[in-house]
C-alpha cells in the first residue's frame, strides 16, 4: 500500500457550536463518531448546507492574512472566507469540497483548515509546502483532542515525477501508524501516466474519480500510485447559497474520507482491515484511455 462535558446549563447555552465541540473533545474517544480534517481554502460559513457541520476552524496563511491579521489562527472564524472575496472563484473551493462530504453523510463533523493566503482585492495564493506542513502538524498534534479519524487535502499540483517533501511523508506515515488515513487527490489534468505529486506519498491514499456514467473519469490523472476511485461528479455548494454541477478528484477525496468514517463507525476495523474491506467490496472501473481496473468504493457492500 502506497503510499468533554459536565457544565451548568446556563453556561452550555451560551457556548458557540465550536466552543462546545472543543469542550466536548478534551477527552479522546468519547464517541465512535470521528472528525474529518479538510485542509483546503477555507469556507463560506454563510452557506446553509455546510455551516452546521464545520465544528472547528484553523488558519495557516502567509502575508499575515488570517482573519486575526497573523499567519496562524484557530477557533471560530479562522477558516471563514469573507463573502466579498468569493467574487474570486478560487475561494469557493473549500465550500464545494465540504459540501461533497456533507452530502455523503449529513452528520459528518469537519475541521476546516484554511491553507491559503488572501491578498488585497480578493487575491488568492495557494497553500505551499511550509503551510501544508503546519496544517499536517496541527492535525497530528490535535488528533486525540478532536477525535480525528481522517485527514483529506483536496489540493493538487500539476502531474509529473513523484517528488515528495520529507516532512510531509514523515507526518503521513505517523498518521497511518495511528490508524488515520491521509487522503490525497490524483488531480484533474487528463494525464494517464502521472498523478499529482502531492498524492505520491507511500503511506497516503491516492484517490481518483468515478464520473456520472460510472466510469473512471477521463479528467482524472492516472498512475500506478492510484489506490481507489469514488464519486467525483456531483452538484455542490457555490457562492450565495447556490448549487451547481461540478467534478474533480477534490470532491472525490472528501467523499472517500466520509465513506471511510462511515465504515469505521460501523465496523471499527483497523487501518489495514478497512483498506482490505474496501478493496474486496469495490467495483472495478476503467476508461478507454487507462484500460486498467481501479477499485471504486461500493459503500453499500462495505457496510453489509
Amino acid at each position: 500500500m502506497k503510499k468533554i462535558i459536565t457544565a451548568f446549563i446556563t453556561l452550555s447555552v451560551i457556548l458557540t457550536g465550536q466552543q462546545a465541540y472543543a469542550a466536548q473533545t478534551k477527552s479522546a474517544d468519547t464517541s465512535n463518531t470521528k472528525t474529518m480534517v479538510i485542509i483546503d481554502t477555507g469556507v463560506d460559513m454563510t452557506n446553509n448546507l455546510i455551516k452546521n457541520n464545520i465544528v472547528y476552524e484553523v488558519c495557516f496563511a502567509n502575508y499575515r492574512s488570517c482573519p486575526n491579521g497573523q499567519s496562524q489562527m484557530e477557533g471560530t472564524g479562522s477558516a471563514t472566507i469573507p463573502t466579498s472575496a468569493l467574487v474570486n472563484k478560487l475561494w469557493i473551493h473549500g465550500t464545494s469540497v465540504a459540501s461533497a462530504a456533507v452530502q455523503t453523510d449529513t452528520s459528518i463533523k469537519i475541521i476546516e483548515i484554511r491553507c491559503s493566503s488572501l491578498l488585497p482585492s480578493n487575491g488568492f495564493v495557494s497553500c505551499n509546502n511550509d503551510l501544508f506542513t503546519n496544517a499536517l502538524n496541527w492535525s497530528y498534534e490535535n488528533k486525540d483532542k478532536f477525535n480525528i479519524g481522517v485527514v483529506v487535502s483536496p489540493m493538487s499540483t500539476s502531474p509529473g515525477a513523484c517528488t515528495t517533501v520529507k516532512a510531509h511523508g514523515d507526518l503521513i506515515t505517523k498518521f497511518k501508524q495511528s490508524g488515520i488515513p491521509v487522503i490525497l487527490p490524483t488531480g484533474n489534468n487528463f494525464n494517464y501516466k502521472n498523478i499529482s505529486p502531492l498524492a505520491c506519498y507511500q503511506d497516503a491514499i491516492a484517490v481518483s474519480s468515478v464520473d456520472d456514467k460510472g466510469r473512471l473519469a477521463l479528467y482524472a490523472n492516472y498512475g500506478p500510485e492510484v489506490d481507489f476511485a469514488t464519486t467525483g461528479n456531483m452538484k455542490v455548494a457555490k457562492a450565495d447559497n447556490t448549487m451547481a454541477d461540478d467534478y474533480g478528484t477534490s470532491l472525490s477525496v472528501a467523499v472517500f474520507g466520509t465513506q471511510w468514517l462511515m465504515i469505521k463507525k460501523q465496523k471499527q476495523l483497523s487501518y489495514d482491515d478497512e483498506i482490505n474491506l474496501i478493496k474486496s467490496t469495490s467495483n472495478n472501473v476503467t476508461n478507454i484511455m487507462v484500460k486498467l481496473n481501479v477499485p471504486a468504493v461500493n459503500l453499500q457492500n462495505a457496510l453489509k
